[in-house]
């Protein structure tokens, strides 16, 4: 008898109202693996005296699961609407273009920042249909995302998750839901060569052509937003709904591909007095439509310098590391009208708010 593929694999979500209350899976994600989905309860084993040897144990608290899920970057489907679940805002969208009765929209949507990000996932995994089982995670709360150049160029995310509790026979995300959703396009990942980095003081004026860095050649930028993990309390066997648990962190971390005066010596000097910066990043992807192309662009509006190396070993090429954290502006720099730490900007062909 043969055996299931990852070929097989049909992955659905849909955002859920109630922690620990899974709903009906609606839109599909193409993830790299399941790694980190799969858990049981805690096994209590009974160490009392007046026994030779341990006997069965008792069923106990679920312990949290925390996966990372890896994604290709895309301009459509479940990236930008993780990455808005993380970041926790999500403003409407604003129609840039259409064309052919609507058919094909380009809309704008800019995600912020929330204190509080609030949105969770229910996350089911039809392993094998029809024969085998879904594995549902009922909730699950997206903390985090990181992403970074991979293989042959191509921009890979990996979202930092919070699970109550998987489930392996639950009655709302069957085979046939599951196998009933469908993922986005495949032709629309993001890669390097379409991106551009810019990067200045933060006192200077707007950011330009000329403030490209034509040498970084690995970037890598997240969000980190500590969450509860261990608050499980009477009446249930699974964590309550994670909260914020500190202040979230955004690092930036540059290679360059060279050293020179750019990736060297403004580097070092703005290490020593804690220079801020300012900067983006945009990627732009195949047109939506004759007018407009898919894009997106990221903005950092204080980028503090907290590490630099130029580690240099035998007689082999020297490659710059400069590490930043994004942080909260005294006052929007000129090009810039907001002062959060960070700010994303997706332009794509949903219509739709990502995170409704």
């Amino acid at each position: 008898m043969a055996g299931v593929t990852g070929a097989e694999v049909n992955v659905g979500y849909a955002f859920s109202n109630t922690w620990g209350t899974p709903a009906s899976v609606t839109r599909g994600a193409l993830i790299k693996s399941t790694a980190g989905l799969d858990g049981g309860p805690t096994m209590v084993d009974d160490d009392a005296f007046n026994q030779a040897f341990i006997g069965e144990g008792e069923v106990g608290d679920y312990a949290a699961l925390t996966p990372e899920i890896g994604m290709q970057m895309r301009f459509e489907g479940a990236v930008p609407i993780w990455m808005a679940a993380a970041m926790g805002s999500a403003a409407a969208p604003v129609v840039l273009s259409s064309q052919a009765a609507n058919s094909l929209v380009a809309a704008q949507h800019v995600l912020t920042l929330a204190a509080r990000p609030g949105k969770f996932l229910t996350l089911a995994c039809d392993m094998g249909s029809p024969s085998q089982y879904v594995l549902e995670n009922p909730a699950v709360k997206v903390r985090g995302f990181s992403v970074k150049v991979g293989e042959n160029g191509r921009m890979e995310i990996s979202f930092t998750c919070i699970s109550a509790k998987p489930v392996y026979d639950g009655a709302v995300n069957t085979n046939s839901t599951v196998a009933g959703v469908t993922a986005q396009t495949l032709s629309t990942r993001v890669y390097r060569n379409a991106g551009t980095f810019r990067l200045g003081l933060q006192s200077a004026g707007s950011l330009t052509a000329t403030d490209a860095v034509t040498i970084a050649k690995d970037l890598s930028f997240g969000v980190t937003v500590p969450m509860t993990t261990d608050d499980v309390v009477f009446g249930q066997s699974y964590i309550i709904e994670p909260d914020v648990d500190g202040f979230p962190e955004f690092p930036v971390e540059i290679t360059y591909a060279t050293m020179n005066t750019i990736s060297a010596n403004s580097m070092a000097i703005a290490l020593k007095t804690g220079g801020v910066f300012k900067a983006d990043l945009t990627f732009t992807g195949a047109n939506i439509n004759s007018t407009t192309a898919r894009n997106l662009l990221v903005q950092w509006p204080a980028l503090q310098l907290y590490s630099f190396a130029a580690e240099a070993a035998s007689h082999g090429k020297i490659r710059p590391t400069a590490t930043f954290k994004a942080k909260q502006a005294s006052a929007a720099p000129t090009g810039m009208a907001f002062t959060q730490p960070m700010r994303v900007t997706w332009v794509n062909a949903n219509s739709t708010n990502l995170l409704s």
